[in-house]
């Protein structure tokens, strides 16, 4: 796992399984700039990350979290503890199972650089609200 001062990041090895199995790599990346979100990358697809609530990665670890384009729920398998992510998008849903313990010992790691709660306390107003503005048609 990469640590600066302000980043967070873990590669996991994952499984497709919907529209079709395969084996796949994910990078969750958790910038201290950001610190409500976590970033899912799929390896191939840099240009595509998925942006998720922290807290929601987190609920999705303990019982069926998100709805429309994010989902997250556990599962045990005789691979393991497992959480499963759908990401819906444009061109239909894709199902991933990614390692649980590996996903909370990242959540651990994200909460001991910025405890839950403490999030607002690092979050630049002034900038979030340019870059709202800045993309508004």
């Amino acid at each position: 796992m990469a640590v600066t001062a302000r980043t967070l990041q873990a590669c996991v090895r994952a499984r497709q399984i919907v529209p079709w199995p395969t084996d796949c790599e994910f990078s969750l990346r958790y910038h201290r700039d950001d610190p409500l979100v976590v970033r899912l990358v799929a390896a191939g697809y840099e240009h595509l990350p998925w942006e998720i609530g922290r807290d929601l990665l987190a609920d999705g670890l303990v019982g069926h979290a998100g709805y429309g384009d994010v989902r997250l729920w556990p599962e045990s398998s005789p691979r393991g503890e497992l959480l499963l992510v759908v990401l819906a998008g444009d061109g239909g849903d894709a199902t991933f199972e990614l390692p649980a313990p590996a996903v909370r010992r990242f959540l651990a790691r994200t909460y001991r650089q910025v405890p839950r709660g403490a999030e607002a306390d690092l979050i630049d107003l002034d900038r979030l609200v340019a870059r709202l503005l800045a993309e508004t048609p």
